[in-house]
């Protein structure tokens, strides 16, 4: 309507000039200019008609596509309505069956049964109950067995590993022993007087704590050392003055000259260990420096 009423205007325009004396080539720039105007108004026209011809049918498709989903929508609105009715129908049906028949069973057993089955029910499910316990106490002891044979297998690897570094000790020791006997006399002769106090010991059988107890009534962890001298006479071991006080050298004795039997700290035996320990342990630790 708007591009009509444009196109009336102009024409009305038109006209206007024509009723005015105008000059020929003034009328004929206008009729030429309106004409161009009169031209596009039409094909604009022309497009906006199909532009609203298309915009129709789209509408009319998706109000027909509207209309079909509202009908299906009532329909199944409908049947829902209907199944739910039917369940409600079924759900009052079900029921009052139900209450008949549970009037029917207590009926047909008494209620002493009745009881009786009910305490059993509740056992079972204490039963029950203890039992989902039991397997939980028992999935924490697994995972707990898990984590200790872990442990248990790194502390074998461990002690492998700790065993055959000892087995290494001991043979540089001997090593070492063997090379500090053929180098130094006067190791030899105090590792060869050890050695046969602890081969008496051995062939004796006889526990050192016992026969350190038996001179100590008081039970102070020490005796005197011409009980200790009396022990070794014990083991048939009569050692002159110069073995005794070499055996002296590698016992423990406190600041009153007394002979302590009971387990010694590592500070302690560090603190009186002779020139040969020291030179065979400084060896040692080098060579694990060495190692690692």
């Amino acid at each position: 309507m708007c591009i009509r009423d444009r196109k009336n205007g102009d024409l009305e325009k038109l006209l206007d000039a024509l009723k005015k004396d105008l000059s020929d080539s003034e009328l004929k720039e206008r009729l030429i200019e309106t004409t161009k105007k009169s031209s596009i108004i039409e094909v604009s026209l022309m497009q906006l008609t199909r532009k609203y011809v298309t915009l129709q049918q789209e509408y009319k498709i998706m109000h027909d596509q509207y209309m079909s989903m509202e009908n299906d929508n009532k329909d199944r609105e409908v049947q829902l309505e209907e199944r739910i009715m039917k369940l409600k129908e079924w759900k009052s049906k079900a029921t009052l069956e139900l209450k008949y028949l549970y009037s029917k069973l207590r009926s047909s057993v008494s209620s002493a049964r009745y009881e009786r089955q009910r305490e059993e029910l509740e056992a079972l499910k204490g039963k029950e109950l203890q039992w989902l316990n039991a397997t939980k106490e028992l999935i924490l002891l697994k995972s707990d067995y898990v984590g200790l044979e872990r442990a248990r297998v790194e502390c074998e690897k461990t002690l492998q590993e700790a065993e055959t570094m000892l087995l290494d000790s001991d043979q540089e020791l001997q090593l070492l022993q063997t090379r500090l006997k053929r180098k130094d006399p006067q190791y030899a002769y105090e590792r060869a007087v050890i050695e046969r106090v602890i081969d008496a010991f051995k062939v004796y059988r006889v526990s050192l704590d016992e026969l350190f107890e038996s001179y100590d009534k008081a039970r102070t962890g020490s005796i005197s050392q011409e009980d200790f001298k009396n022990i070794l006479e014990l083991l048939n071991l009569n050692l002159p003055s110069t073995e005794f006080d070499v055996v002296m050298r590698f016992v423990d004795v406190d600041a009153l000259g007394m002979v302590r039997y009971r387990p010694v700290s590592y500070t302690h035996l560090r603190a009186h260990e002779t020139r040969h320990d020291l030179v065979c342990r400084l060896l040692l630790e080098k060579k694990k420096k060495k190692k690692k």
